[in-house]
């Protein structure tokens, strides 16, 4: 990981943001993953805010571009790698995603891993509601 602040700086001014991120937060897993991976975090929020989905499949980038128009949620995976050293002649790399979603009134941004977007879809698929979208009830005068 390149961590030139020069590099960042240039990355950051050359972006077209397409959309507001909101607040910008991070699960407990995801914060892990970052600092594990050596996660380069203002490259991934570059690549998503200018809308450069990552490695989704066909129909959630659909999705994220009719979103923009539209309105909706966000999402955009992103392989972090990493090389183990086992010994000198030995040499792996693991893969791993990390998942970043916008809320769909752009209200906030959230890093989370694979297990625990799969974790939030279930749960809104049983409450029927998105938890990072809710809004309050209407108030009746």
């Amino acid at each position: 990981m390149d961590t030139d602040p020069y590099v960042y700086k240039s990355l950051l001014l050359n972006v077209r943001p397409r959309f507001g991120l909101g607040r910008i937060l991070a699960t407990p897993g995801a914060l892990a993953l970052i600092a594990q991976r050596r996660a380069p975090v203002l490259t991934l929020i570059a690549r998503h805010v200018s809308g450069d989905w990552g490695d989704v499949p066909t129909l959630i980038a659909l999705s994220n571009n009719e979103a923009l128009r539209k309105g909706g949620e966000l999402m955009s995976f992103y392989t972090l790698t990493i090389e183990r050293k086992a010994s000198p002649a030995e040499r792996s790399k693991t893969k791993t995603q990390i998942c970043m979603l916008t809320a769909a009134d752009r209200s906030m941004t959230i890093f989370l891993t694979r297990r625990e977007l799969k974790r939030h879809a279930i749960s809104n698929a049983k409450l029927g509601t998105n938890q990072w979208n809710r809004r309050p009830p209407p108030t009746r005068r």
